[in-house]
């Protein structure tokens, strides 16, 4: 932290203010230095997180991505953003989105019904990114382990894939897995 604006944290010159408008920019890059930047700045001020909070309302896909990796940038200390990624996926399914989740350490309970939902949706990359999440969960995800299990004869391969080693690190059952890579 450069300094406090008012009561602003300033990184690099710039307040958080000034950082917020440069994820809100849709033409900015998706990896934009505004992540980075707000991630450190939210892990020295509370006040970040709600800023970042506003930005998953987005209309623009790309600034609600770049809310959500800023958070995921800040850690365990933007945990009280969870309810508000899960909203925005229920509304939005990404898998960037999704895959911000596990930075943030929240309770499996909480985010497994959401995560299941989006094992169904029509995107690929929106599957492979839940089956990941859940994975990253492991055994604190086994409520997954039956629609994980029915996602093994998905029609893309990448999604067989990633849901059996979800399915192996929530249930540590090799056979299953073996199974389904081996026809891959």
């Amino acid at each position: 932290q450069d300094r406090l604006n008012g009561d602003e944290p300033v990184f690099e010159g710039k307040s958080a203010s000034e950082w917020i408008a440069v994820l809100e920019d849709p033409k900015g890059p998706l990896m934009s230095p505004g992540i980075r930047a707000l991630g450190r700045l939210g892990r020295e001020s509370e006040a970040v997180v709600p800023m970042l909070v506003g930005l998953l309302a987005d209309t623009n896909a790309h600034v609600r991505i770049k809310a959500a990796l800023a958070l995921a940038e800040i850690g365990p200390q933007a945990k009280s953003a969870v309810p508000a990624l899960l909203e925005t996926l229920k509304e939005h399914p990404d898998g960037f989105i999704a895959m911000s989740l596990p930075r943030l350490r929240p309770d499996a309970d909480t985010v497994v019904p959401t995560l299941v939902e989006l094992l169904r949706n029509e995107n690929r990359d929106v599957r492979i990114a839940a089956a990941n999440v859940l994975a990253e969960f492991g055994p604190l995800a086994k409520a997954a382990a039956e629609a994980l299990a029915d996602m093994q004869n998905d029609k893309d391969e990448r999604v067989r894939a990633q849901t059996v080693v979800a399915l192996w690190r929530i249930n540590r059952q090799a056979e299953p897995a073996v199974s389904v890579l081996a026809e891959l």
